[in-house]
């Protein structure tokens, strides 16, 4: 079934079982917590009923005093990107994970700003902090460090 925010029940740990818009919201706990936050059960966007994508992703999220992890798992029958260089848009016309992460004061609160991190297939990275104030698309890259090099760690 979709999931619908609006029908979950209320949590006391997790304050986005508050928000009742239907808007996405993942609460995520550190590492250590025993009840990692998890995403999957993905629908297909456009289709007139809950229809699930035929081909999934799942995975969990959490974070620590070295940084956020992300574990991902897609079932998909053809990957393709032509990207092998940190920073390349590698979210045009290719297969990408897209990872948006925006600090709020509130459960409520639209974010001002957002970190935007793109990762293909073939190792390739773009960040981007992506001002919501304007809404436009005005970006700056993040760096080059961390990013993995084809054939490289």
């Amino acid at each position: 079934s979709a999931h619908t925010f609006d029908e979950k029940p209320v949590d006391q740990t997790d304050p986005c079982s508050l928000r009742n818009d239907n808007l996405p919201c993942l609460y995520v706990s550190s590492c250590d917590a025993n009840d990692l936050a998890t995403f999957g059960n993905f629908q297909i966007s456009d289709a007139s009923t809950d229809e699930p994508a035929l081909q999934q992703t799942s995975g969990s999220i959490c974070y620590d005093d070295v940084g956020i992890h992300i574990k991902e798992i897609a079932n998909e029958s053809f990957i393709f990107s032509p990207y092998t260089h940190c920073n390349d848009e590698v979210f045009v016309a290719s297969d990408v994970l897209e990872v948006f992460i925006a600090p709020v004061n509130d459960v409520y609160d639209n974010p001002i700003w957002y970190y935007e991190l793109d990762a293909s297939p073939s190792g390739a990275m773009w960040g981007g902090l992506i001002d919501n104030e304007e809404k436009g698309n005005v970006s700056t890259c993040i760096s080059d460090l961390g990013c993995i090099q084809p054939g490289g760690t």
